[in-house]
């Protein structure tokens, strides 16, 4: 069983998560290439666990699992790492 600390700790990434992608639809932040570039970056982060919790990425899994009936699987797209959520 996990603390209720880290479980709370996690929510508060998923609730950004959350935040960061609705901001990535908005035509204000499309428009300014550095603001969707950073947005982006954080986007991979917070998806990706962050750098804190890269060894924990199955815990928040598990918390978008639990908490939005979320499936997360890790594909490629070119070079890079791509997540997708199947919700």
């Amino acid at each position: 069983m996990l603390k209720s600390s880290i479980i709370t700790k996690l929510e508060t990434l998923v609730e950004r998560f959350e935040e960061v992608q609705a901001l990535l639809g908005e035509a204000e932040v499309i428009a300014d290439q550095d603001r969707f570039r950073e947005l982006n970056k954080e986007y991979s982060q917070l998806l990706n666990g962050g750098k804190k919790f890269e060894d924990k990425n199955e815990i928040i899994y598990e918390v978008f699992d639990n908490k939005y009936n979320c499936h997360i699987f890790k594909g490629i797209n070119n070079t890079h790492d791509v997540f997708y959520a199947d919700c």
